[in-house]
This record gives C-alpha cells, sequence and structure tokens, in this order.
C-alpha cells in the first residue's frame, strides 16, 4: 500500500531534458528505485532502434491504452482505487492525526447531494463515458460507450474524520442547498482539486506499470515518444495541484477554527433551468470547476486571483455570460467543458434516451474535442437540448 509521504515524495519521480528524455542519474520511469541508467534505459534504447516510422502497432496501442490523454487501465483502477492500493489522506499535512486504517472511499461529487440529485431516484446510478474502451474501437456500438455507474466519482483520498470536518457544509444533513457561501465555495473547489491530483497519481502509477509489461510502448517512432511526453506533463503539475489543495485545506481550517476569510474568488451561475442531466468536479484550465443540482443547477468557478494553473478560458466564458445571459453563451460553456472533462457523470435515463446522433457527438467531443469532424457543428445545440431541462 503506498502512502502519502510515498506517493507526494518528488525525489522518487525521473527527471526529463529538454528533450522530454529522462535522466540518467534520476530514478527509473518505472519506480523501481533503481537510476534510469541502471535500469530500464538499455531496454528502451534498444526498442527504440528497433522502431520503424509507421508508429506503434495496434497490439501496443492496446496494451497502452492512452492513444488520447483520457485513457487508463483498468487492471491499475482496481489495484489502485477498489483495493486501496492508493490510500492516503490528503490532510495529513495541515491537520494531521490520520490513521491509515481510517481511509475511506470518498466521493469527489459529493454522494449526498450532487450525485443523489443527478439520479433523480433512478437507484444510485449514473451513467460515465468510457475511457478505458480504445477510441476507434468499431466492435463497440455507441451505446456500449457508457456505462453505468454506482460508484461514480470515487478516491480513497481522506481519513473518515476529516472526510467528514472538510466537506460538512456541503454533505451532511441540512445542508442540500448551496447558499454561495464562502465555505461552501472552499469545499465544492477542494472537491475538484481532489479529484485531479488523485487520477494524476494514478495514472503516474500505470505508466510506471506500463513500461514493466513491455517497453515497446514508450517509443511510438525512433523520433518521439508519447509515453515520456505523458510521463512528464503529469510530473509537472503534480507539486503545484499538491500546493492548491494544501492551501484550500488550510483555509477551511482558519475558516472553520477562526473565521479567517480565503482570498479565493468564486464566480456562479444560476441556472435558468429545473435541473442540469451532468454533473462534474475537477480542474478545467486551471478553474476549480463544479457543475451541480444543490438543488437548483448551478455551474460554480473559483480560482485564486494571486497564482494562476492554466489559461483561465472557462472563466472568460462564465464571465460573458454573467454580462450577457445568454443561451450562445451558455452553449459556449458546456461545448468547452463537455470536452475538456474528465471526471463527469451524466442521468442515466437522459443517456439511454439519446438517439445515435446524440450519443456519437457527445462521445466524440468528450473524447476528442468538439473540433472532431465527426462531431456536428449544431453539437452545441443538441447539448444545450439534452442537458437543460
Amino acid at each position: 500500500m503506498k502512502t502519502y509521504s510515498e506517493i507526494f515524495d518528488m525525489n522518487r519521480y525521473p527527471k526529463f531534458d529538454e528533450k522530454h528524455r529522462p535522466k540518467d542519474t534520476a530514478p527509473c520511469v518505472c519506480l523501481s528505485g533503481k537510476m534510469y541508467k541502471e535500469c530500464c534505459k538499455d531496454e528502451i534504447e534498444e526498442s527504440k532502434c528497433n522502431k520503424e516510422n509507421s508508429g506503434i502497432n495496434y497490439e501496443l496501442e492496446c496494451l497502452y491504452g492512452r492513444k488520447y490523454s483520457k485513457l487508463t487501465s483498468r487492471k491499475v483502477y482496481k489495484k489502485d482505487i477498489v483495493k486501496k492500493n492508493f490510500s492516503y489522506c490528503l490532510a495529513c499535512n495541515i491537520y494531521g492525526n490520520c490513521s491509515k486504517d481510517n481511509i475511506r472511499y470518498s466521493h469527489t461529487l459529493s454522494k449526498g447531494v450532487v450525485l443523489k440529485n443527478l439520479c433523480n431516484g433512478d437507484n444510485n446510478y449514473v451513467k460515465q463515458i468510457d475511457d478505458y474502451v480504445m477510441i476507434n474501437d468499431t466492435n463497440k456500438g455507441y451505446d456500449e460507450r457508457f456505462n453505468d455507474v454506482d460508484k461514480a466519482s470515487i478516491t480513497v483520498s481522506f481519513c473518515k474524520t476529516h472526510d467528514e470536518l472538510l466537506f460538512e457544509d456541503i454533505e451532511k444533513d441540512g445542508c442540500k442547498e448551496y447558499t454561495q457561501t464562502e465555505i461552501q465555495n472552499l469545499e465544492y473547489a477542494l472537491k475538484a482539486i481532489t479529484f485531479e491530483i488523485y487520477d494524476i497519481a494514478f495514472e503516474i502509477d500505470y505508466l510506471a506499470e506500463l513500461v514493466k509489461e513491455n517497453v515497446d510502448v514508450v517509443y511510438d517512432s525512433p523520433n518521439y515518444s508519447r509515453y515520456f511526453e505523458d510521463y512528464e506533463i503529469k510530473l509537472s503539475l503534480m507539486e503545484p495541484y499538491l500546493e492548491l489543495a494544501n492551501r484550500l485545506i488550510y483555509d477551511i481550517k482558519q475558516m472553520k477554527e477562526s473565521g479567517v476569510s480565503s482570498k479565493i474568488v468564486t464566480k456562479y451561475i444560476s441556472l435558468k433551468y429545473n435541473r442540469v442531466e451532468y454533473s462534474l468536479s475537477e480542474i478545467i484550465d486551471g478553474c476549480l470547476v463544479n457543475v451541480i443540482n444543490a438543488s437548483k443547477p448551478y455551474i460554480i468557478i473559483s480560482f485564486y486571483p494571486d497564482k494562476k494553473y492554466g489559461d483561465q478560458e472557462i472563466c472568460e466564458l462564465v464571465e460573458n455570460y454573467l454580462k450577457k445571459p445568454e443561451r450562445k453563451n451558455l452553449k459556449r460553456i458546456t461545448e468547452h467543458i463537455i470536452s475538456n472533462s474528465k471526471n463527469i457523470y451524466f442521468n442515466k435515463k437522459t443517456i439511454e434516451h439519446l438517439n445515435k446522433k446524440a450519443l456519437s457527438n457527445l462521445y466524440w467531443a468528450h473524447r476528442n474535442g468538439i473540433g472532431d469532424n465527426r462531431v456536428s457543428n449544431n453539437f452545441g445545440d443538441i447539448m444545450m437540448k439534452v442537458f437543460y431541462k
């Protein structure tokens, strides 16, 4: 079982040079603890020399299962999440006194409020796009690419005590409404960063396991390694995102214990509909984003103005809507969210009632973005009709 101190010790991870290659004297990409030059380097270099310029073959593509950044491995998912191999309390540095035997499953979408309202009485099941399926797998119909999920948005990121303490203003009995208070904004923001950090740590572990299985996945061609680029990107995000999480937890602690306000800025849209048929909680463009029914539908964007973690395009789109609350501006927000989200879930009946064209549009926009030639020009209009009731 990997602990907080082990997972977030940056000294145990590889370092990359300006050409995105692992440094010889830094830890190996397989996380064996050995230096790269004394571990996997020779095998990887030999594999690189044997590569043809045609790129990675289909068998290795299936093994890698990562043609686009949202794909991960079911095997590592079961090992890390289902079996709690990745079990830590994200609050241990700020609060301390966490018991490793008391780490619990927690939902990065609030179970008692957000997920319950998204289910809308449908036996706790929601739909999720299956990001494990090979993206061009023609054996899967579009209806088969959406999974029923009864444990949505699960991580193993908090001990029981801190999970209840840090989210009590959005999860405890009597807190079913989003009332735009500062403490609720902080707690929803923490939900978003909790997913991102767990997802990054999980994917790094996947990359480490993958190279142990077959070093041929590293280089697509003699001159290009998507694997190394993915690895470097994930590592570059881990440290600043962990810093952001610690800041949020510290601010929540200060507010609960001393009434000290946070410097976080939150912008929200109170949607003029009865409900929204999707929910999410994650970072988009460096902003902490939540889409919820609590009990009215809201889009909530939070960020610290003194430090940016991305280009904050989603924030600009929200500001445009707040200035001009027109349908076309909400459509742009919806398109951007669907094509840039991972931790997104849909009402089960809504997805089951979609026709093949709508399912196809939603699938390709989520996997490749709205620029994919399989996404209709009127994609935004289709989604507006489907998701806002």
